[in-house]
């Protein structure tokens, strides 16, 4: 009697396990999605049944799926170690989408070792829906504590559950595909996915690589998970897969590219000094604290100068984030997808402004991104940083006033800035008050803005002391946003408590030029790109007949800003494929026009 009593106290913790696992990992799902996408449907069940079910049955399925192994193990420790796993890669995930506003895959895996001197970063992009996907993880844990007891192994059980899983999981395929997902509207570019068609089949075969959003929308990150590794495989086993210019692409190219004046025939009319400021955005220039302090008021002082400024640069950033915004601004090409463009193609043949000039370089605080060889594959004569690397920018200032002093005209420089990158904790500074209860990290945020302007401020004074500004052209603009979409969401309730102007979609960049060539004040409140920085850039200096034009336009023409030659998509692509072919070594090596 007690051995049939134990084998059905046995059977029983089996269905109680299995139960409570499928639920907290289908929870877990449900958190990840709120947290990257801020909607979870509900209200769907009694306007659209079907979408209703095809939303939480791309989440519960999965779980029920995972959970239902429960019935082949005599032990569940192992379900304690995947219920870990699931956390972290869903925390890893929500951290990743909140920094870039893309998902973690194969490529980015391998630019890990990017994050070194960063890893403190990540903190920036914790969130309450993190802790809690790790709060469900302990609970479980302490719950399989309880509930230690095994048993036999039940094929049947298993055979049922997973089967009815799976089956369900087609039909909510099926279901999926006849209504398009309806959702609180966001920003981005990703395309709307037509319910959940796209299958493992899709992911085998490549096609939802780019569109990693998509995919985890539409599904969920557990089926994300699979369809990452038969992609991974597939592309190794299949390679790169050959790069081919279309008709179109050439079309395109012959507008783009001027097969006459390359570096040695075109000579700029100013030197060029080009400040890439960590994480800056627009939104908080012209803020003030408490007392009245404004935010960056050296940054306020110069826009309202004779220069350009343009407060709505979209940032076109991808995995490779800042490597990517200096690719951008220096030679007009736009990030390949996925992966990094300065890490797998550093050692290219790139186009850009600083080939113009025979003296200058670069001046960037640490050897992330492959900064010293993708500073020579970009044109520049040297790349030096600070030793020891401080984390403060009056240093980058100090030797970029140094070597101003001592370069002879004319010169391209350039100086990235590093004190403003998150968490905004390498410098000390406290220079700018705010009311107890305001965000501690958006007051980081601004007192490191407040210093880096300050650097910016001693360094215009001395080049308006020493007559500089009269044959120089000065670029200052950011490398990417920092606060994303999610993030956004989130500081809303400060918005109004304190009456911020914080976007509620999406941040831009700003650009300053100022420039011998502009003889009054410029403001461009259009939408503009980050590939637009670099023909406004040659037009500035005087380079406009260089070969390569770049894919953005002259921001300082009207007509040209509403009348562009290629659309922001096009340009992505045809970018991908300029960079992955190198084309123009390829192109100088067989002497194409």
């Amino acid at each position: 009697m007690d051995d049939i009593t134990t084998k059905k106290e046995i059977r029983i913790s089996h269905y109680i396990v299995f139960g409570v696992f499928a639920f907290f990992i289908f929870v877990q799902c449900i958190l990840f999605h709120y947290s990257c996408f801020g909607y979870i449907a509900f209200s769907s069940l009694w306007k659209s049944p079907s979408e209703f079910f095809a939303f939480y049955g791309s989440k519960l399925l999965p779980a029920v799926f995972i959970a239902s192994f429960i019935f082949l193990s005599k032990r569940y420790w192992w379900s304690i170690i995947m219920s870990v796993l699931i956390a972290l890669w869903m925390i890893a995930n929500i951290i990743y989408f909140r920094a870039n506003e893309l998902f973690i895959n194969t490529d980015a895996m391998a630019m890990v070792d990017n994050m070194d001197g960063f890893w403190s970063s990540i903190w920036l992009y914790v969130n309450w829906e993190c802790v809690a996907i790790f709060v469900i993880s302990i609970f479980y844990v302490l719950f399989v504590s309880v509930m230690c007891r095994g048993g036999e192994r039940n094929w049947r059980k298993y055979g049922i559950s997973a089967g009815c899983a799976v089956l369900l999981y087609v039909v909510n395929l099926l279901v999926g595909s006849d209504y398009d997902m309806k959702h609180a509207p966001r920003p981005g570019d990703w395309p709307k996915y037509k319910g959940l068609f796209v299958t493992p089949r899709y992911a085998a075969a490549g096609y939802y690589a780019l569109w990693e959003s998509g995919y985890i929308e539409a599904s969920s990150v557990l089926q994300y998970a699979v369809a990452e590794s038969v992609f991974a495989i597939d592309k190794l086993i299949a390679g790169e897969p050959e790069i081919h210019f279309s008709d179109a692409d050439y079309s395109l190219m012959d507008k783009l590219v001027n097969g006459e004046n390359d570096e040695k025939s075109v000579a700029p009319k100013s030197n060029l000094i080009v400040i890439i400021v960590e994480s800056l955005e627009s939104w908080p220039i012209g803020l003030t604290d408490i007392y009245g302090t404004p935010v960056a008021p050296n940054l306020d002082r110069i826009i309202k100068g004779e220069c350009l400024y343009c407060p709505n640069i979209k940032s076109q950033v991808l995995q490779g984030t800042s490597g990517d915004g200096q690719m951008i601004i220096n030679t007009g090409l736009l990030p390949i997808q996925p992966g990094a463009a300065c890490v797998k193609y550093g050692t290219n043949m790139y186009p850009g402004f600083a080939h113009l000039y025979a003296c200058g370089g670069v001046l960037y605080p640490n050897n992330a991104w492959n900064q010293t060889v993708v500073s020579e594959s970009y044109g520049y004569k040297f790349s030096r940083k600070p030793k020891p690397s401080t984390g403060k920018d009056e240093v980058i200032f100090d030797m970029l006033e140094s070597y101003i002093d001592t370069s002879s005209s004319p010169y391209c420089v350039q100086a990235i800035t590093i004190s403003m990158h998150g968490p905004f904790d390498r410098i000390d500074y406290n220079a700018l008050s705010f009311e107890d209860g305001f965000s501690n990290d958006l007051a980081k945020y601004f007192n490191c803005l407040h210093y880096t302007d300050s650097c910016i401020g001693l360094f215009w004074n001395k080049l308006e002391n020493d007559s500089l500004l009269r044959n120089t052209t000065v670029g200052i603009t950011g490398d990417h946003t920092v606060f994303k979409y999610s993030t956004l969401r989130d500081y809303q309730p400060y918005a109004e408590k304190y009456n911020m102007p914080i976007p509620k979609e999406e941040s831009y960049c700003p650009l300053i030029i100022y420039s011998p060539e502009i003889k009054e004040h410029m403001e461009v409140n259009d939408l503009c790109f980050q590939m637009d920085i670099y023909p406004t850039i040659m037009h500035c200096i005087g380079a406009t007949d260089y070969y390569w034009k770049g894919f953005g336009v002259n921001l300082t023409d009207s007509v040209v800003r509403n009348n562009r030659l290629i659309t922001v998509d096009e340009a992505y692509s045809l970018s991908d494929k300029i960079i992955r072919s190198d084309f123009f070594r390829m192109r100088k090596e067989k002497d194409l026009p």
